[in-house]
């Protein structure tokens, strides 16, 4: 039985009728793609923070956003 989810097709597993990052990122050197990835996952996390309600999640949600924007400060600043 196969797993749909696991799979070694490497092509872009966003939808096909959502415009890929992935193109856009081939000519980036590598501090864009980790700030983009970086603000990609502080934006997610936000998300995560006004749908929550558990007081342990947010506390641990907010530790992330932390971690992640001292991440984004240092490579912006190794720019």
């Amino acid at each position: 039985m196969s797993n749909p989810h696991l799979s070694t097709d490497q092509r872009d597993p966003a939808p096909e009728h959502t415009p890929s990052i992935y193109p856009e990122l081939a000519h980036a050197d590598e501090s864009e793609i980790l700030s983009w990835a970086v603000k990609t996952a502080i934006s997610d996390l936000g998300t995560e923070l006004s749908h929550t309600d558990a007081l342990a999640m947010r506390q641990d949600f907010h530790a992330r956003k932390r971690i992640f924007l001292m991440l984004l400060n240092r490579l912006m600043a190794g720019s």
